[in-house]
């Protein structure tokens, strides 16, 4: 139960590694996922055969080649964990309960920081995450949770949040709740803009099913967005305040972050092949230098890793390293491009995370792939006509809740 939980802390990290996100995701696939799958096996191959080809092409260190490869694998692995195990005793409804406990942990924590109550424990938190802070970070800006910073912390609140309400809390009302309490909560406590995106897919989304829960939802967000001194409240107000130039105040607003996604696909189409896993300094390096922008953006002109996993993959193996990459995923995968077509349009959570994806998350972070394993799975099974969950012994969940999960499911 514990290592399953720590899928969900990607950033705990205990100061084993520098790197900011700890690979308990792909050790868990590893040591506890007996069937491996061979849409798994054909990504590994092939990421293997582009590493060859790096070191020997480009030469990166060793130390940043480990790291690219592993944050990869680390990503993709959240998905064939919820794939593989909810028919074994490994199943998806044990996932769902560290999800549970991931929520509650993320939501406690987040209250002791934000009332200053965790400050003496500042050192003990630094330790799990290196990054993260015991307390309020001050400013616009919120808490970090068991994250390396606010906006991390938000992607994994908010993406958490959208399994439970899937796939756990039943309740019309109790979703209402749900989504009032983490709206106030993102807003708040943890102050992120990168929340932003993520909230308005979810109110999008929510709306054509219950408009009710959607005008509540925006009432809630609009009226503390413009009452709280929060970064999230910052961004949209100077983003209604420069409608006119809506692109460039976007631009400024998100920093590095959209240069870095911008340059990652950019080098990706210009450099078919990439610049090789793990020598992302270098690619990022040249794609600045080809880049003409005004003096505003000078404080972000310098090099990082793309903040989205397409982003940072299409810098290292490029346009032609992606497509190969996609199909040695979709492939294998029943039905899986029909799922992205299909639930794109109505399901919020393949709309999030392909969003996150595309744009704006982390390389090794799998929190966002378990969640689209569990859209996956769950559309699979209705396809097939088949039971979503099997039977599985010795979890906390009794066999009337799981078939009540399991109809739910069924009816979507």
């Amino acid at each position: 139960m514990a290592l399953r939980t720590l899928i969900f802390f990607p950033s705990i990290t205990f100061g084993l590694l520098n790197a900011e996100i700890f690979p308990w995701c792909l050790i868990f696939y590893l040591v506890f996922i007996k069937q491996k799958n061979l849409s798994f096996f054909f990504v590994s191959i092939i990421l293997v055969l582009v590493s060859i080809f790096s070191i020997h092409l480009y030469s990166p260190s060793t130390s940043d080649f480990l790291r690219s490869f592993g944050a990869y694998l680390n990503a993709i692995a959240g998905f064939y964990i919820v794939l593989h195990s909810h028919s074994s005793k490994h199943g998806s409804i044990a996932i769902l309960n560290a999800c549970k406990i991931a929520f509650v942990i993320m939501t406690v924590i987040g209250l002791l920081q934000f009332l200053s109550l965790l400050d003496f424990f500042g050192e003990w938190v630094s330790y799990l995450v290196p990054r993260a802070s015991g307390a309020v970070i001050g400013g616009t800006r919120g808490v970090t949770l068991l994250a390396s910073e606010p906006s991390r912390a938000s992607i994994h609140y908010i993406i958490v949040y959208f399994i439970l309400r899937e796939f756990y809390i039943e309740s019309p009302s109790k979703r209402l709740y749900g989504d009032l309490f983490v709206i106030m909560f993102l807003l708040l406590v943890i102050k992120a803009a990168s929340a932003l995106p993520f909230l308005l897919i979810f109110i999008l989304y929510t709306w054509f099913t219950s408009p009710v829960r959607a005008v509540c939802t925006i009432i809630a967000a609009v009226v503390t967005s413009f009452s709280v001194e929060s970064r999230m409240a910052e961004v949209v107000n100077l983003l209604l305040s420069n409608g006119s130039n809506l692109f460039e105040a976007i631009s400024l607003q998100s920093g590095f972050r959209y240069l870095s996604v911008y340059l990652g696909y950019s080098a990706g189409f210009n450099y078919p092949l990439g610049w090789g896993v793990g020598n992302w300094f270098e690619g990022y390096s040249n794609a600045l230098s080809t880049l003409s922008v005004s003096e505003t953006m000078e404080p972000f002109l310098h090099p990082v890793r793309p903040t989205s996993f397409f982003a940072s993959l299409s810098l290292d193996v490029g346009f032609v390293g992606v497509s190969v990459f996609i199909l040695c995923f979709v492939l294998p995968l029943r039905g899986f491009s029909k799922f992205i077509l299909h639930q794109m349009k109505s399901d919020h959570i393949v709309a999030a995370s392909m969003f996150s994806l595309l744009f704006l998350g982390d390389v090794g972070d799998p929190v966002v792939w378990v969640a689209m394993g569990f859209s996956y799975t769950a559309y699979r099974d209705r396809m097939l006509r088949r039971p979503v969950l099997a039977p599985i012994k010795g979890l906390p969940f009794t066999s009337a809740a799981r078939g009540k999960l399991v109809d739910r499911i069924w009816k979507k």
